[in-house]
């Protein structure tokens, strides 16, 4: 499917602006804008050449659409861990510990995409700066037809995990994402509230959400399938759209 005939079809979906917060209540510090492109002073591509495209969005608020396609024999070489992955990373802002966030964003995943029930593939991630391998604090998951959410921290040297079920993954329409997060490795302060098509589907406050002195972790969108060369997979390609992603600090 073409970003321009996706960009046809969108205009009779449900649409949800996100970027258009009280200056009051918050701060916006990093909206995509991919109907022009990509921003390069806040945002870096990691994937494969020709793996993410850029294109105009009829349907919404003007924020465009990234598209990330992956097919597993690409060549991944030179990719950040030689790891099948498509994503963009924001450069900004870094999600310091005892502050709270907003951020939003929307996916799509097309009516032909096929499920995986062999592994997963990650399509939101906050990631951490420190350490540089592990699981990211903060991962929204497909698994077997499934978004799982996963949530992760460290403190005094200890790994904890929780993880929760936020539905089944509707296909052919969009899903629009809102997550409060306040990072906080001790979990005392944490917060970690999801929303889906307005609805909440996860909360994990009080948890360990960041690792311990991690002040830089830091959004990335797209598809991460981190097994897909490991492991038997039902699938050889994934497709994902994505659009208005704002992250915004809350005063």
């Amino acid at each position: 499917m073409t970003l321009r005939v996706l960009a046809v079809l969108l205009s009779s979906f449900f649409t949800y602006s996100f970027c258009t917060a009280s200056a009051a209540q918050e701060m916006v510090n990093n909206c995509s804008d991919w109907g022009i492109g990509l921003n390069s002073a806040a945002e870096r591509i990691q994937g494969p050449s020709g793996a993410i495209r850029f294109g105009a969005d009829a349907s919404t608020s003007g924020g465009g659409i990234a598209s990330f396609q992956l097919i597993r024999n690409m060549e991944f070489v030179g990719v950040a861990n030689g790891v099948p992955r498509a994503e963009i990373v924001f450069l900004k802002p870094r999600f310091k510990q005892g502050e709270t966030y907003r951020i939003s964003w929307s996916t799509f995943l097309p009516l032909d995409y096929v499920f995986d029930f062999k592994q997963e593939e990650i399509i939101t991630q906050i990631h951490q700066e420190t350490p540089q391998f592990g699981s990211p604090p903060f991962a929204i998951i497909v698994s077997a037809g499934e978004y799982k959410i996963n949530v992760l921290g460290s403190t005094n040297g200890r790994i904890l995990r929780a993880s929760k079920s936020a539905g089944e993954v509707q296909r052919g329409s969009w899903a629009n994402w809102d997550l409060t997060y306040t990072p906080d490795s001790s979990g005392a302060r944490s917060i970690t509230t999801l929303k889906l098509n307005g609805t909440s589907v996860a909360a994990f406050d009080g948890v360990s959400n960041a690792y311990q002195n991690d002040d830089s972790a830091y959004l990335k969108v797209g598809i991460y399938k981190w097994d897909w060369l490991k492991r038997p997979s039902d699938v050889d390609g994934r497709i994902l759209y994505v659009s208005n992603v704002c992250i915004s600090k809350v005063s």
